[in-house]
């Protein structure tokens, strides 16, 4: 009994030493005294560092966020409606100059503002106007009475540069979009009422 006694209280002395090595002072978990306690370290080290590199990924979505907020209309009309650069300045300028014509100048100097190269739009597609007869005037799918003859010239517009009629339809709400981004809901909500005649 006693020899059983005596290796149960080592057995428990050395237990006690173990954990205390572990724990360590400060709470480091490092005791050089016992051998393996420096892995306490390297776990210690990849917790570190895996919160760094959160930390960093953070970041990146912060800058993609960024970025996304300085992209320019034409390149999101481009990258979401598989447009070139030059429909989808036209298209837009068209767009924008039939808002032009319903919107209040203030409220439109408003969206000129928020939206960078607007008159430089307005200008691309007088420019397409001018240099063509726009003739054989097309319809604008799903659209009827006087929001359609409104569209009209933007339509045939939109042919003149190789696009579809409907894609007057597919443009507005990208344009709108962009706008809420930049402007404001108030003023997508005017550029939206302007184009779809509401």
């Amino acid at each position: 009994m006693k020899t059983k006694k005596i290796i149960t209280t080592q057995s428990l002395m050395l237990l006690a030493m173990g954990f205390a090595g572990c724990t360590g002072p400060g709470g480091t978990g490092y005791n050089p005294a016992v051998p393996g306690t420096s892995s306490a370290l390297g776990q210690t080290s990849q917790i570190l560092g895996a919160a760094n590199q959160a930390v960093q990924t953070g970041q990146q979505a912060v800058n993609t966020a960024q970025a996304l907020q300085t992209v320019s209309l034409t390149d999101l009309l481009a990258q979401q409606l598989g447009v070139t650069q030059t429909q989808a300045q036209t298209g837009a300028g068209a767009l924008f100059q039939l808002a032009k014509t319903r919107m209040q100048s203030e409220t439109f100097a408003q969206l000129e503002q928020a939206v960078p190269g607007v008159s430089s739009m307005i200008q691309a597609a007088q420019q397409v106007q001018q240099n063509s007869a726009l003739g054989g005037m097309s319809s604008v799918p799903g659209l009827s009475g006087s929001t359609a003859g409104n569209l009209l010239s933007t339509a045939s517009l939109f042919q003149q540069q190789g696009m579809s009629a409907n894609m007057v339809q597919r443009f507005i709400p990208v344009m709108v979009d962009y706008v809420t981004t930049h402007g404001g809901t108030v003023l997508s909500n005017s550029l939206n009422a302007a184009l779809l005649g509401q």
